[in-house]
């Protein structure tokens, strides 16, 4: 069986691993976001980012036929059925039916040009994929290039954890063209933290900084993983769901409702959370590109907060 190789590039790879200090740490919350997405759009059980291509199994389970095949690959590497592809008769990790009978793979480039791991997603069955599978493969992993390179820059809201505008950014813009390419779905929501100035004012900046981390809780907590929350600075929050239609919407605002309400009901802080949102639907016809989306919706979270002022 073919065993391509790259040993070119193993001593930039390895430094930039430890430079990251990625090498053998669990899977990134941001790649996770990606993977969950994969798995939704190609409707397969696992979907992975592998940063050391010479593991053979993740969670004791046999998950590629070949990862240094897919690592060595120029684009996307797809084995329809392992059992009636000749290259994997003798693979160890395929005796006796064992492991996965679909494999889609992209390699993983970092900054630099140094490949550094896959992208891939299996099934224990064999499926076929697509050339539109291929082209979404190939974007989702262009994603978590991206990620790798949003590593190295500063992309994270020191008080919430969260992606910062930076971050938030570079991330949906890529999402939208995603979702635009293949006809999919999307909402983005501008979400305001009311009364901000007012809990600092009477309760002190530590106070409002803790409203923010708790709201930010709350919201991870309403949306989905695959889902970009962000943080975009003062009280202004931002999120960018994919493939997730109008009828879908409805959930994840009433998680974050109720869970404001009970927050609130619990009585550990000396004021009350609320919150102004405006929501825009991805239209391909309207939407030139995500600046026109944050615009609308800010438009719609503005107005809902002046409803609220209006005697």
């Amino acid at each position: 069986m073919p065993t391509p190789t790259d040993a070119s590039g193993e001593t930039t790879r390895l430094q930039l691993f430890h430079s990251l200090r990625m090498l053998d740490a669990p899977e990134d919350e941001r790649f996770d976001r990606v993977t969950r997405l994969a798995k939704r759009l190609f409707g397969t059980p696992v979907a992975r980012v592998r940063l050391d291509g010479e593991r053979a199994a993740i969670d004791g389970v046999p998950v590629a036929p070949d990862p240094a095949a897919a690592l060595a690959a120029d684009d996307v590497f797809v084995v329809h059925d392992t059992a009636a592809d000749p290259r994997y008769a003798d693979h160890p990790l395929l005796a006796d039916g064992a492991g996965f009978r679909f494999y889609a793979g992209y390699p993983l480039s970092a900054p630099g040009g140094s490949r550094v791991g896959t992208f891939f997603t299996v099934d224990s069955v064999p499926r076929l994929f697509s050339v539109e599978d291929m082209e979404m493969l190939c974007e989702l992993g262009e994603m978590v290039e991206a990620e790798l390179e949003n590593m190295t820059l500063a992309v994270t809201d020191e008080l919430t954890r969260l992606a910062n505008r930076r971050g938030f950014l570079r991330t949906a813009e890529r999402l939208m063209r995603l979702c635009a390419n293949h006809d999919k779905p999307a909402a983005l929501l501008v979400i305001d933290l009311d009364g901000l100035k007012e809990i600092n004012d009477a309760h002190g900046h530590e106070q409002g900084d803790r409203a923010i981390r708790t709201f930010a809780r709350l919201l991870l907590k309403s949306f989905r993983h695959s889902d970009v929350v962000a943080r975009l600075g003062g009280d202004e929050f931002c999120v960018f769901a994919a493939d997730l239609s109008a009828a879908d919407l409805a959930a994840p605002l009433e998680r974050l409702a109720r869970r404001v309400t009970e927050c609130n009901a619990e009585g550990e802080q000396d004021y009350r959370l609320a919150y102004s949102v405006g929501r825009v639907l991805f239209d391909r016809e309207r939407h030139d590109d995500l600046d026109s989306m944050l615009r609308e919706a800010d438009a719609l979270m503005y107005a809902q907060k002046r409803s609220k002022r209006s005697p």
